[in-house]
C-alpha cells in the first residue's frame, strides 16, 4: 500500500464526489482534498478546465453523472468508503 492510499485509510478526511463534463461526455470523481483546500470553491468552478490533482489526490473515476457500481465497490473494499 502506498502512502496516499494508508492515508486515505486512515484518514479522518472525507473522499470528495464531483462531476464534470468535457468533450466526450460526463465524469465522476473521487478524491481525497488537500486540507489547504476548500471544497466548497472547487464545487463552484463552471467553465474552464482544472486539474484536480493540484486539490488533491484521485482514488476513484469513472463515466456518467453517478459513479459505477464496481468504482462505489472499489472505494468500498480498498478505502472503507461509506456511501
Amino acid at each position: 500500500m502506498n502512502f496516499a492510499e494508508n492515508y486515505i485509510k486512515t484518514s479522518l478526511t472525507p473522499i470528495h464526489f464531483i462531476t464534470s463534463k468535457d468533450v466526450n461526455g460526463d465524469d465522476c470523481y473521487f478524491f481525497l482534498m488537500a486540507p489547504t483546500h476548500k471544497i466548497k470553491q472547487l464545487k463552484t468552478i463552471t467553465t474552464g478546465q482544472i486539474d484536480l490533482t493540484e486539490y488533491g489526490v484521485i482514488v476513484a473515476s469513472g463515466f456518467g453523472k453517478s459513479a459505477p457500481q464496481e468504482v462505489i465497490e472499489k472505494l468500498k473494499t480498498e478505502y472503507n468508503y461509506q456511501t
